[in-house]
């Protein structure tokens, strides 16, 4: 009967068996060379970062140095020894792993603290690796504290973890904490080459450099899907191409996804559904087409002021602002879609969104043409001399007065109260005025006031304002007030006023309005 042979995957194939192996930790991995050559590495220590960048590797290969009997140069294990042997055969008794996220409990910590006080049997050191150590309960962090802050000599702790916020902070305080770095785009294609070329693998610059920006910075999800396109090519001996890999990451062909960007660009919606539809049917999932999206914006975002040359630019004769615009819809089109339960409509309605806004210029651009039809139309706010009289209207109104009565009686009593108090008159004829007013800040009622005269009247009306200030006519209130003191001086000086005053001495005299009117 055939031994069945036991199948390796590539992150455990090549896995780093020395720390001159390890890829992309250079700040990690002298720290630990020099804490080893000088005998002074903590007796606690947390490795952190995010997913498959060596951190489980890490705490394994400095837990076989420590346990090395004739480690070379004191930094690596020296593989030949029988505390080696035994590590590499998983069946070390001084190295004890535990994964905390299936032992969480306060009893499995217990374990742990009794077995502490025994010495090593193959190796210099006792250590405890504790994988994802953030999973264990608050019991169980309480009941590692002293043992923790004090352990035998003979005792190392090396803790692993994504999410060191969740770790509390008597237990790092107590530890020497050192955060793995994800890994470069650089660091991950060389290692994925370096593979293909020790597997046999026929792949492409393209096809690797997909593989290495779906891992972001992870290895070990690189090495995973590398597998698995191995997997796919190898029994066709078909090449890694970059048409491949996306096919099997699930990502929008590149040519397609020009296309999509094109459609978008020119606002031309029903081609961009019609692309998005035929994604849908090649089972490319909403999700990805807006990653995609996001990633084709950055490039062209980067392309267009110039951060990297090498980048390809997918829209085409679009400012920075509009790719701005576009990235802020798809971004939260993108959160939309990961929340709804209806994700592939989420996404056209993403694209209907891009569609209508991407030919809708700058908002600079919009703002200046804004302006010039202001000024096209109409000559408010500018100190130029106004048209020959005679190109103006002929209006009924013949007055300014008359024009205050017939506003009146449109009923707009904010315009009314406009034309009383904040506009002086310098020049009045049928369809033109010359005024300055109290207040600069009331130019729009001029504007309210043309298009009234407009809307209501069918009359083009002209409005020069006038900046002096040597001649200020009275506005209509002032006027009015003028008169009305007027009125009161010639009801004082009457004789039957003066009598009343001198009869009553010292009362209080009130002329109403009335009274006056009464005497006019």
């Amino acid at each position: 009967m055939n031994p069945v042979s036991s199948y390796k995957v590539f992150a455990r194939t090549y896995r780093p068996k020395a720390f001159g192996e390890v890829l992309g930790q250079d700040v990690a991995v002298r720290i630990f060379q020099n804490a080893l050559k000088q005998n002074t590495l903590s007796h606690a220590i947390v490795l952190t970062g995010i997913r498959g960048i060596g951190k489980t590797t890490s705490a394994r290969l400095l837990a076989k140095t420590l346990c090395c009997l004739d480690p070379v140069e004191h930094v690596d294990p020296c593989g030949q020894c029988s505390s080696c042997v035994a590590f590499d055969r998983e069946q070390h008794t001084d190295i004890i792993e535990m994964d905390a996220a299936s032992h969480t409990g306060v009893d499995d910590v217990r374990d742990i603290i009794e077995g502490v006080s025994y010495a090593p049997t193959y190796g210099r050191y006792r250590v405890y690796i504790i994988d994802e150590v953030h999973m264990l309960s608050k019991n169980a962090f309480n009941a590692l504290l002293k043992t923790l802050e004090e352990p035998p000599a003979h005792a190392k702790f090396i803790f692993a973890t994504t999410e060191i916020s969740k770790v509390p902070e008597t237990i790092l305080s107590r530890c020497l904490q050192i955060e793995l770095r994800s890994m470069s785009m650089e660091t991950i294609l060389n290692h994925l080459n370096t593979i293909c070329g020790t597997e046999g693998l026929n792949a492409d610059l393209d096809g690797l450099s997909l593989i290495a920006d779906a891992a972001q910075g992870s290895m070990r999800d690189a090495l995973s899907v590398l597998e698995k396109v191995a997997s796919f090519t190898r029994s066709t001996g078909e090449a890694m191409t970059s048409a491949v890999v996306e096919r099997i990451l699930g990502r929008p062909p590149k040519e397609e996804l020009k296309d999509l960007c094109t459609a978008i660009k020119e606002g031309n919606l029903i081609h961009a559904i019609e692309i998005t539809r035929s994604f849908f049917n090649h089972n490319i999932e909403a999700l990805s087409i807006a990653k995609s999206l996001l990633q084709a914006l950055h490039q062209s975002l980067c392309k267009t002021i110039g951060v990297f040359e090498g980048q390809e630019l997918f829209f085409q004769e679009l400012s920075v602002s509009q790719l701005n615009r576009l990235w802020s819809i798809v971004h939260q089109s993108l959160q939309e879609i990961i929340s709804s339960p209806l994700p592939k409509e989420s996404c056209e309605v993403m694209m209907i969104r891009l569609c209508h806004v991407s030919d809708v210029p700058p908002l600079k651009q919009l703002i200046q043409d804004i302006e010039q039809k202001i000024n096209n139309v109409q000559s408010i706010g500018t100190s130029e001399v106004a048209p020959p009289i005679s190109s103006h209207v002929k209006s009924s109104i013949a007055t300014f007065e008359r024009l205050v009565e017939w506003v009146e009686s449109e009923r707009h009593p904010d315009l009314s109260y406009f034309l009383k108090r904040d506009i002086r008159v310098h020049g009045f004829t049928s369809g033109h005025i010359e005024c300055s007013l109290r207040n600069s800040a009331d130019q729009h009622f001029l504007r309210q006031l043309k298009q009234l005269l407009q809307d209501r009247r069918n009359e083009t009306w002209t409005f020069e304002l006038v900046h002096t200030t040597t001649v200020n006519p009275a506005t209509l209130h002032e006027k009015r007030q003028e008169r009305e003191a007027e009125e009161k001086n010639q009801v004082l000086k009457s004789e039957i006023v003066q009598h009343a005053i001198q009869t009553f001495a010292g009362a209080t005299l009130t002329i109403e309005k009335s009274l006056i009117e009464l005497d006019a």
